[in-house]
């Protein structure tokens, strides 16, 4: 009953198996010992994709509704400061 067939987050193979990729690329423009307002202004600018190649159980119609696992791939945007 937990992995039955659903709209988007179902599984039709009944298994919640999963796979992909993830590639991330960060640049910190301050935070250095010798930056602008050092150490206190700490910054990262950072991209990030995940890419599935398989989903619950199934690359391809892995719910029984016709979605396939790369219709989940994400990217992010991430800005994050620290003090």
């Amino acid at each position: 009953m937990l992995f039955v067939p659903y709209p988007d987050t179902g599984s039709r193979t009944g298994k919640p198996d999963t796979s992909g990729t993830t590639v991330e690329f960060d640049w910190t423009p301050f935070g250095r010992e010798h930056s602008w307002l050092a150490p206190w202004a700490n910054l990262r600018i950072g991209i990030q994709y995940i890419a599935y190649s398989k989903f619950n159980g199934s690359r391809d119609n892995y719910d029984g509704y016709g979605r396939s696992a790369s219709d989940n791939n994400t990217m992010y945007l991430v800005l994050s400061t620290i003090f």
